[in-house]
């Protein structure tokens, strides 16, 4: 039992994740008179917030020639201590606001891709071809998406959110001329 008395002092370690009430009879005797009564002990659970694994980096590589450039997928793993991890939700936060999923899918539209996440976890990078060979030779650059995973546990008064970047690095290169036209 998570309760007990030792004869002077009443002990109480609830186990994680407990949620519950408690009577304890409660009696006084000073050696002539009686007096009993309940103690109500309730424990209430407070929802810890889901943890997010960290994303790997991604990397995009430009060539001289023309080229065409792979879409990237992944998965979003969340884990949460109080519920089923199918209970989870995940998405994007751009500007420090969620982006609003349609159909169950958060889209957003970077510099160089666009990023989509499924409101189950999982990620879709779709490098931008003309933003991406338009970099020159040599150069470095990166885009940053943040994504998000949340819970909702025991009402929706105590939603938890932990986010974690989604980085896709980027080398440009000099293209080769193409001849337009004869």
């Amino acid at each position: 039992s998570w309760i007990s008395f030792n004869g002077t002092t009443l002990i109480a370690n609830p186990t994680s994740n407990l949620h519950t009430t408690t009577d304890v009879p409660i009696t006084a005797f000073d050696g002539a008179l009686t007096v009993s009564d309940v103690l109500k002990i309730t424990v209430i659970h407070v929802n810890d917030a889901p943890t997010l694994a960290p994303i790997p980096q991604q990397s995009v590589t430009d060539t001289s020639a023309d080229d065409s450039f792979s879409v990237m997928t992944g998965t979003l793993i969340g884990v949460d201590e109080e519920t089923a991890s199918g209970s989870l939700s995940y998405g994007i936060i751009h500007g420090g606001n969620v982006v609003a999923a349609v159909s169950g899918v958060s889209t957003l539209v970077g510099t160089y891709g666009t990023l989509t996440v499924t409101t189950a976890g999982v990620w879709t990078y779709t490098p931008i071809d003309a933003a991406i060979e338009a970099l020159g030779a040599g150069a470095l650059r990166s885009e940053t998406f943040t994504t998000f995973t949340k819970d909702v546990a025991f009402g929706s008064t105590q939603v938890q959110t932990t986010t974690q970047p989604l980085v896709i690095n980027l080398t440009g290169a000099n293209d080769q001329a193409q001849k337009m036209g004869a």
